[in-house]
């Protein structure tokens, strides 16, 4: 069914059209002075009960913007050696931050202890200054669980200091970098380090990747076309969408991502294949624009659909970015889409003297069809058995790596394997075991309520019932900051378990009274209704999985003591799987509904629910490769891949149709393999960014695309075969 259109396009209309976008251009430029990048790696979680008693947990017991600074010591923190660096760096690290307004010690040297001295319980500090006595010293840290994990790494090699920091980014990581100049052994890790390090990353690298997405564009046109003018031609009309993109973030207001980076660079590479269809058509109809619009505008119309049936399966997440990614990304593909039909068919009407390229093309696509069989039968009955046997087996064999797959946000991926960064936060996982935490509340909902014996007992009960769950680290809090004080008053190391509920309401008095209430305040709320403990998690550990099986372990145990009061998970471990969870609810259901929609569609489109179904075939294929690669690296599932998958979604089935509805020409197949290799390097350009998680998305895209244009120029054929028509009998 042709489309209605005039049968040419007059200059005055062609003009009218290119000036109209040359003001939409113009003010899309100066609204770019709007543009911003948000740093923030925090996603906005979904309403539901476990987000709520996630915001109530962090509400009773707010986790502080701070840094935490390992110190390494050769000789180990506990020497003379060592005692005498952590008052040196300490020293400095003060002062720094003092200079600079950026951040607050927390050291060692600035936290005391209770110890008792005849009758009485007096304030000692954890660190007198660099002559301290290493082995009274010793005997502290191993009295204490808390001062321990607090002050010490895992394998006791460093001390660990901390930073509440009171800045911004580029001040917080200027005043780093000072400190690390200063002090080369300095290991840093914390939130807030990680923000600061994403926004430098982005603000520093977002515009040199776009242009280098850009330029390599530019050049494979160069290669296709053999000759600058046209390549040029394409090249700028490619770019438009992705400069009024850019702009529809400043004029909403939505600042820059990390999970948006793809979003402009896909754009581009889109827009590109839509111009290059219509270019093709324009050559292969004799020059004609309103004839490429006839020929080609169906093709390029329904790309654009399954595109956008991709990037619609976004709108369903339970997240609120990814909705906002997939609206963008909806965006971007609408503008492609009247970039191409609109903008390009004016532009090419008012060319007078084609270029060799387009006469090559208009050559390549007057080749009339060879007489003789089918692709069916030039494939062969063995090769047309063979091929879908041998998809079959990849399909197996990538959906075994598949099944390999986790889920969940990682600290690790932030960073390219073999950078500074990278090492940085090998430090930690190796010295500290991992810094990943989560947090449980002990809620009693009644001023005083942690005086009570028995809810004492009950949480050590509860304690030793989570020791036993597998990938845990330790559990501290409460308890031990309890019995760590009964023992200082009864003049024994160690621990010792208050007898009477008055001797717990007489530690947490003397607690909140002194220095140390640094230590308390962390750990017991004002009006002591609350208590918090700290479960630390090994390396291994998978929020979305073991997550449910940490809450479970905790309910069972804390059901067996009988007691009523509440308990509530938060911290950064709780807050990922709540993430994690969202996410793969959206990308199971999106999935689903793309897929009904594309078979549905396919059905309209091709007449044929046989060939709809081998069609739909491609992007499936293009999902068990990206995600088979994954499980085979050992990356992680997170939200971060999610426009990568929706591109898969969408963009994998169009050469598949592209070839189907252009009866398997040779121009249909030169053009799928052109633009199939002009999105494919675009996004790879991506793969320069700091950032590990936008090098992954922008692999996991690729590998998937270039699966799917291969099951497009392999597979299809060899499932249903062309139709190439053959010349009439003598």
């Amino acid at each position: 069914m042709r489309m209605r259109l005039p049968p040419h396009i007059s200059k005055s209309a062609a003009f009218a059209v290119l000036g109209f976008g040359v003001m939409l251009l113009l003010a899309a430029g100066f609204s770019l002075r709007g543009f911003r990048i948000d740093p923030s790696l925090a996603i906005k979680l979904p309403e539901n009960p476990a987000s709520r008693e996630l915001r109530e947990a962090d509400g009773l017991f707010p986790v502080e913007r701070s840094l935490v600074v390992a110190l390494p010591v050769e000789d180990g923190p506990v020497s003379a050696k060592g005692i005498a660096r952590l008052a040196e760096v300490s020293g400095g690290l003060r002062s720094l931050g003092e200079a600079r307004g950026a951040w607050t010690l927390v050291s060692p040297l600035t936290v005391s202890d209770l110890e008792r001295v005849g009758d009485a319980m007096v304030e000692a500090p954890l660190v007198a200054g660099p002559a301290e006595d290493p082995l009274r010293l010793h005997g502290r840290l191993d009295a204490s669980l808390l001062l321990k994990k607090l002050f010490l790494s895992a394998k006791g090699s460093a001390w660990t200091l901390y930073l509440r920091v009171h800045v911004e980014r580029e001040e917080l990581l200027a005043g780093v970098d000072e400190a690390k100049a200063l002090w080369p052994e300095l290991r840093f890790a914390g939130q807030p380090y990680y923000q600061a390090m994403n926004g430098r990353i982005l603000s520093r690298e977002f515009p040199l990747l776009l242009a280098a997405a850009a330029l390599v564009l530019l050049a494979i046109e160069l290669v296709i076309m053999r000759s600058l003018a046209p390549a040029v031609f394409l090249w700028i009309f490619s770019l438009l969408p992705t400069f009024f993109l850019i702009a529809l973030f400043s004029l909403t207001g939505t600042a820059l991502r990390l999970d948006l980076v793809l979003a402009p660079a896909l754009t581009l590479a889109l827009t590109n294949s839509y111009v290059t269809h219509i270019y093709r058509g324009w050559a292969a109809e004799s020059f004609d624009a309103m004839a490429a619009l006839r020929s080609k505008g169906k093709v390029v119309l329904l790309d654009a659909l399954t595109t956008l049936l991709g990037y619609g399966g976004l709108l369903v997440s339970p997240l609120v970015e990814l909705r906002t990614l997939g609206l963008f990304c909806i965006a971007g593909c609408l503008i492609s889409l009247v970039v191409a039909l609109v903008s390009m068919p004016a532009a090419l009407s008012l060319v007078r003297s084609p270029s060799r390229a387009a006469r090559r093309f208009a050559a390549s696509a007057a080749v009339p069809p060879v007489p003789g069989p089918s692709r069916e039968g030039r494939i062969g009955r063995p090769g047309r058995r063979l091929a879908p046997l041998a998809w079959s087996a990849a399909a197996l064999v990538m959906g075994f790596f598949a099944l390999k797959l986790e889920a969940g946000i990682s600290v690790r991926d932030y960073f390219v394997p073999g950078s500074a960064r990278a090492a940085e936060f090998s430090f930690f996982d190796k010295e500290y075991s991992g810094l990943g935490e989560a947090t449980l509340v002990v809620e009693t909902g009644r001023e005083y309520g942690l005086v009570d014996l028995d809810l004492f007992r009950a949480l050590r009960d509860l304690e030793r019932g989570l020791a036993a769950v597998p990938d845990l680290g330790s559990v501290y809090g409460y308890t031990d900051l309890v019995a760590e004080a009964s023992a200082r008053w009864d003049g024994k190391p160690g621990t010792v378990e208050p007898a009477t509920q008055e001797e717990i309401g007489e530690m947490l008095e003397l607690l909140s009274g002194t220095k140390g209430a640094t230590l308390s305040k962390g750990v017991v709320d004002a009006d002591w209704s609350a208590a918090r403990f700290t479960v630390t998690l090994a390396p291994g550990f998978q929020p979305v999985q073991d997550m449910d099986r940490l809450r479970a372990a905790a309910d069972a145990a804390w059901r067996a003591t009988g007691c009523k009061a509440r308990l509530l998970w938060g911290g950064a471990a709780a807050e990922s799987a709540i993430e994690e969870k969202a996410y793969l609810s959206g990308q199971i259901s999106g999935t689903f509904l793309f897929f009904a929609a594309l078979v549905l569609g396919l059905v309209l489109v091709l007449r044929s629910f046989p060939k709809a179904l081998a069609v739909s075939l491609v992007p499936i294929l293009g999902f068990l490769a990206s995600l088979g690669l994954m499980g085979l690296l050992g990356w992680r599932l997170c939200s971060v891949h999610a426009l990568a998958l929706a591109t898969i979604a969408g963009t994998g089935v169009d050469n598949a149709l592209a070839l189907v509805l252009g009866g398997w020409s040779r121009e249909a197949r030169d053009a799928a393999v052109d633009s199939s290799i002009l999105i494919v390097l675009s996004v790879l350009a991506l793969c320069f960014c700091s950032s590990y998680y936008i090098v992954q998305a922008a692999i996991v895209c690729s590998v998937g695309l270039v699966a799917s244009a291969l099951a497009s120029v392999i597979l299809i054929p060899a499932l249903i075969g062309d139709r190439t028509p053959k010349d009439p009998a003598p």
